[in-house]
């Protein structure tokens, strides 16, 4: 952890008596203003009653300084309510060819995309690939992190084929993401109008200082915090008491200190820069101050700055081998603002897959499922990829489609984000751009009822490559993926019971905290084998006869490791239910639940899973009383529908592809094929 290093213990304590000497001195600060409450009604007592606010979630100015857009809350939420609506996850496949050292995608690792993915893990999506990461829009792309006042967590989904394209017989199987659900609680109260803050994690600011400078993280800011306790307690009552304030004439001193005995950047940054601020960096905290005062923003500032992002419902799609789709949560007019749709500008080569030819060559084998999800023209190298909360599940209707995009310019969104100029821009000038600054609007081309799934006509280069699709399209009786299992599979079978198909695996949610943590052991080698009953667990065992071969396995096994058995146990919190404590088991027993449910229990082998929570290598561990809800089915690397051969791939359009696409970003030809 960086820290402050002051030149010494007696050179501060004289800083702090300078600077008291000073403060005496001043004139009082401009009092706090105050927030004007608009009365819908008012009680018989005179009382003001507020007007009900029909948004939950918006899309604004973010508080931090300097950081583009944030998400904000517009109702309270106490701690483990769900803030946002439940999002789709995609997985990027890292799957590059290696020419001369070098990656042969030639984009991805280094393209704006790369800065908004999140590791695998958190959305259950570790076991698709060899090497991956995953996409989560909405808060997982929208909402920014600040550290010291992170809000919001990320709870792991489903992964699900949304009832559809049972054993990949439909043409719509592995064109849209299973991985769904995925939902974000708080981490600690809400109230109405504040900024909601996620985890990226230090790495992720200090791997950037290009891109955010020395932004001072949660160990600097609780340095500043101490510092500012220590003058804080240094000065007289009067000034602490608010009787005498610290006026402006003093700042050129408080800037000597900060720059001349604070030497550690970041610190220094999270020290107010204000020597007005001082009083409400030390009552309030130097985080607070940070933001100046502007989290939480008023539900009225956000009403006029912002967008509402919680006008639409996610469900099953009435549109055949659509999966899910977006319904309207209230009725909209024609020609009214349904959705703000930001966009993140990807080179298209970035979502090419490519493979190794003899190690000297390499191919284009197939393109991201991400591009289904992005809007593109086929004459540029362009792709948009809309990120707002629940934006990636509006469907394609053609001449049916009830809303369309557009783009948003001055009159149209008060937020003042979307970057005009770049709309003159070459596209290689586009996508050299570090930061997103793009904005779309979903607008309705008719009246639209509460509940009515919203659309857009995704134009003439996506219908025809669609109908080709179709009619190309071979029934395909493969094995069951991982996404059907879960919907269907009540029941988990046992390794002694008819195998699953070799596509497909087990995982159990369960974090490991060593085989001597009193919480959760309660006896060690409690299974013991013979050949009549196989594997016991007191008497609530499944009582199963074990091949010879396989118990002949098990008893040479026995002596030389070490095996532990555990209870299972939800530790709440950073809940065991998620993505990041997924880890490989194998179901050995399945056993009546005695706590009044239907659901069974299990007793598992767990092994490990990426470097979380590591078994160590001479430890079998043994997990029983594991619920049905906390082992999930996973497709092995490469097998689930998102790998199949010949599923469909094809960017959205416009109806009007020309006149919507700036000229400038059209540089695809017959002699430029990127």
């Amino acid at each position: 952890m960086t820290m402050l290093r002051c030149r010494n213990i007696d050179t501060w304590a004289w800083v702090l008596v300078v600077l008291t000497n000073y403060v005496l001195f001043v004139l009082a600060a401009a009092s706090a203003s105050t927030e004007d409450q608009h009365c819908a009604t008012s009680t018989s007592a005179g009382t003001c009653n507020p007007a009900p606010r029909r948004c939950g979630l918006y899309l604004a100015r973010s508080t931090i300084p300097h950081s583009g857009l944030g998400v904000f809350t517009g109702i309270p939420h106490d701690v483990g309510s769900s803030v946002a609506p439940p999002e789709i996850a995609h997985q990027i496949i890292l799957r590059f060819a290696d020419v001369d050292g070098r990656h042969a995608s030639g984009g991805y690792l280094h393209s704006l995309l790369h800065d908004y993915t999140w590791q695998p893990s958190v959305t259950g999506g570790a076991f698709e690939a060899e090497a991956l990461e995953s996409l989560i829009p909405g808060l997982g792309m929208a909402a920014n992190s600040f550290l010291p006042l992170v809000n919001a967590r990320s709870v792991m989904g489903s992964i699900d084929s949304a009832g559809v394209n049972a054993n990949k017989k439909g043409p719509g199987s592995g064109a849209f993401s299973s991985y769904h659900g995925i939902t974000y609680v708080a981490e600690r109260p809400m109230e109405a109008g504040a900024e909601i803050f996620v985890d990226y994690g230090d790495s992720y600011f200090r791997d950037r200082e290009h891109v955010y400078g020395m932004l001072p993280l949660a160990p600097e800011f609780q340095r500043a915090d101490e510092m500012m306790g220590a003058l804080w307690e240094a000065l007289p009552s009067p000034l602490r008491d608010g009787h005498v304030d610290i006026g402006p004439e003093w700042q050129k001193a408080w800037s000597v200190i900060r720059k001349e005995f604070v030497n550690d950047e970041r610190v220094r940054n999270a020290l107010p820069a204000s020597v007005t601020e001082l009083r409400s960096a030390a009552n309030m905290g130097t985080p607070h101050q940070f933001l100046r005062g502007d989290n939480p923003r008023t539900l009225d500032w956000l009403e006029d700055n912002g967008f509402c992002m919680d006008h639409l419902d996610v469900n099953t799609s009435h549109i055949p081998h659509a999966g899910r789709g977006a319904f309207a949560k209230r009725p909209f007019a024609n020609g009214e603002t349904i959705h703000p749709m930001p966009l993140l500008q990807i080179p298209r080569w970035a979502l090419n897959l490519y493979q190794d030819r003899n190690g000297e060559d390499y191919v284009v084998t197939g393109r991201q499922l991400l591009i289904n999800y992005c809007i593109g023209h086929k004459d540029s190298s362009v792709l948009l990829f809309p990120y707002s909360s629940t934006a990636n599940f509006i469907n394609h209707a053609g001449k049916n489609a009830n809303a369309k995009l557009v783009w948003a310019d001055s009159t149209s969104e008060p937020m003042g984000y979307h970057n005009q100029q770049w709309m003159n821009e070459s596209a290689e000038n586009l996508l050299e751009q570090r930061r997103a600054g793009l904005l779309m609007l979903l607008v309705a081309t008719r009246d639209i009822a509460e509940g009515e799934e919203v659309s857009i006509d995704y134009g003439p280069e996506w219908e025809q490559a669609w109908l080709r699709h179709q009619t190309h399209w071979h029934s395909q009786d493969l094995e069951k993926t991982a996404a059907e299992f879960n919907q269907s599979e009540e029941h988990i079978r046992t390794i002694f019971e008819e195998s699953y198909p070799p596509n497909v695996g087990t995982a159990c949610h369960y974090r490991f905290r060593g085989t001597q943590d009193e919480e959760d052991v309660e006896t060690k080698l409690i299974f013991h084998i013979d050949s009549n009953s196989g594997i016991l667990e007191g008497d609530n065992a499944l009582h199963v006869t074990l091949d010879p071969e396989v118990l002949e396995q098990f008893h040479e096994k026995l002596p030389l490791i070490e095996q532990h058995a555990l209870a299972w146990v939800d530790h709440g919190g950073r809940s065991t239910m998620n993505g990041e404590h997924l880890r490989p088991c194998t179901v050995l027993a399945r056993h009546p639940n005695f706590n009044g449910t239907t659901d069974d229990m299990y007793t598992v082998r767990m092994y490990n899973s990426g470097s979380l929570d590591v078994i160590p290598p001479h430890v079998e561990l043994y997990v029983r009383n594991i619920p049905r809800r906390a082992i999930v089915f996973v497709d092995r690397a490469g097998m689930s529908d998102q790998h199949q051969s010949g599923a469909f791939r094809q960017e959205i359009g416009f109806p009007d592809a020309d006149a919507m696409w700036p000229n400038g970003w059209k540089n695809i030809n017959e002699g430029n094929n990127i």
